[in-house]
């Protein structure tokens, strides 16, 4: 099960062990398209994504939070450390926005 949070200008996603991709409409706007917020173009950028934990590079390399994005041609993603429900991946919009929807 995959839930998600919005705090702010943060969204949370909890018990997720795959990439994500999610849309939006900003609160009180809508948005002119439904399309990706920029989770597989770049617009979101490496820095806006982070998460509760990240499995140690030096077991696995490539497993950091700027992979979790949906169609890497390098085939690599965000691993959590522990494989639990409780884990989460956050990003930050840079607005308040209410999400519609999550590819994963």
């Amino acid at each position: 099960m995959i839930i998600f949070l919005i705090l702010n200008e943060l969204l949370f996603i909890y018990g997720l062990n795959e990439h994500v991709q999610v849309s939006n409409t900003i609160l009180n706007k809508e948005c002119e398209n439904d399309d990706p917020l920029g989770m597989i173009s770049g617009t979101i950028a490496d820095w806006q994504i982070t998460s509760s934990s990240t499995y140690p590079s030096s077991w696995v390399k490539g497993c950091e939070e700027k992979n979790a994005r949906l169609f890497r041609a390098n085939g690599l993603a965000w691993c959590a450390k522990f494989k639990s429900s409780s884990e989460w991946l956050q990003i930050d919009l840079g607005v308040q926005a209410l999400v519609t929807g999550i590819m994963t």
